[in-house]
């Protein structure tokens, strides 16, 4: 006998059903909804005309509307949302390729790659350990003095590598410090100043940020900013910048020190002092300077 039509209808929707459902989810992601919005954005100002004697700026509205978009839902790898520009302003006739392709190198593009050139031999040789560390066995003898050790440490270290990396490295060493506190004092006694320790290293990195053309990449988008709108005034150089900042940021380093000393002590006996034996062992077992890091302090100085 032949089955029924009917019913194997029903059974084959049955079936499809879910996989439509299933190909529908796939389809609705966060990251499809922020494709479509960015490209509603951009064909919208490339029809709307904000200027009618310049046709460039709606097209320029929409085509920054579009890579703002797709760079928060990540539509595309960011690397690949940022050359975008290079392709779609010579297209839809926003500006020429040769203007697009100087914004995108130029002189300060080369002090952001020194910059992270700079980090990385920091970062290989481990001076940003020798250096926290050292800071902390010459500060360590008071709590207040520790505290403010792990900030000019980090502070420090943050002027010439990215913040995130200098966060990184002090982190582990301020752990061990407040362990070893925790055991000598108790745990009642460290909770406040634990937190002083841990926002003193976040606010005291993005402080030393900022003292360096290279401490931050948004410094250096500042100054590509001056030398675009300003280009017949004075440049920021490097020493410049260094000569305004480095006072700024030294003042705001202590008045954050101060700050976190005066509300969150640590409640420490006297007759207890503050063990630094350990970050001591530490230190030594880095063993002496190396070339690589008198090379390093040589051709930096």
């Amino acid at each position: 006998m032949r089955p029924r039509s009917g019913g194997s209808r029903k059974e084959c929707c049955n079936c499809s059903w879910p996989r439509v459902r299933a190909l529908l989810r796939s389809f609705l992601t966060v990251k499809t909804l922020g494709a479509v919005l960015g490209l509603i954005c951009l064909l919208v100002f490339c029809i709307v005309e904000l200027d009618p004697n310049k046709h460039s700026v709606s097209r320029c509205a929409g085509i920054t509307l579009l890579i703002a978009i797709w760079w928060i839902f990540e539509v595309l790898p960011l690397a690949i949302t940022s050359l975008l520009p290079v392709f779609l302003f010579p297209v839809l006739n926003a500006a020429n390729s040769r203007e697009i392709a100087s914004a995108y190198f130029n002189q300060i593009s080369f002090v952001l790659i020194a910059g992270f050139l700079f980090s990385l031999a920091i970062q290989r040789w481990y001076l940003h350990d020798r250096i926290g560390l050292k800071l902390v066995c010459l500060f360590g003898k008071h709590p207040r003095l520790l505290l403010l050790g792990i900030m000019m440490a980090t502070w420090f270290m943050s002027m010439w590598i990215s913040n995130l990396a200098a966060v990184m490295s002090m982190v582990p060493n301020a752990i061990a410090i407040l362990n070893r506190l925790e055991g000598v004092l108790g745990t009642a006694a460290v909770k406040r100043y634990s937190v002083a320790v841990m926002l003193g290293i976040a606010f005291s990195a993005s402080i030393g940020g900022t003292a360096t053309l290279i401490g931050t990449p948004p410094n250096l988008v500042l100054v590509s900013v001056w030398e675009l709108q300003y280009p017949l005034s004075k440049p920021i150089s490097f020493g410049s910048w260094f000569i305004f900042a480095l006072p700024l940021a030294l003042l705001l380093l202590l008045i954050m020190w101060a700050f976190f000393a005066l509300f969150f002590p640590l409640k420490k006996p006297s007759s207890k002092p503050v063990p630094t034996e350990m970050f001591k062992r530490q230190y030594r077992r880095m063993g002496r300077t190396t070339l690589e890091e008198w090379l390093f302090f040589f051709f930096f100085f």
